[in-house]
């Protein structure tokens, strides 16, 4: 149990992990929310352009890679 305990901290609290989690952190405190927000316009604003309105099955689609990728509304 000794080793699991030590190999989690490491992994956990990994300098090059706690530094990224720290910046991404960061990064949404300063402005994520509105690059968030623009993206999402600009793709509902495309999505309506070609046609997809928000019933088609297109639109769930493009919701559910939306969440894949951090972005669902």
């Amino acid at each position: 149990m000794r080793a699991a305990a030590r190999a989690y901290v490491a992994r956990e609290h990994a300098l090059e992990r706690v530094a990224d989690l720290y910046a991404a952190a960061l990064e949404e405190a300063v402005g994520g929310g509105a690059v968030r927000d623009a993206v999402l316009g600009e793709v509902a604003g495309a999505a309506a352009d070609v046609g997809i309105g928000a019933e088609d099955p297109e639109a769930a689609e493009l919701a559910r890679r939306l969440g894949e990728v951090g972005l669902a509304g």
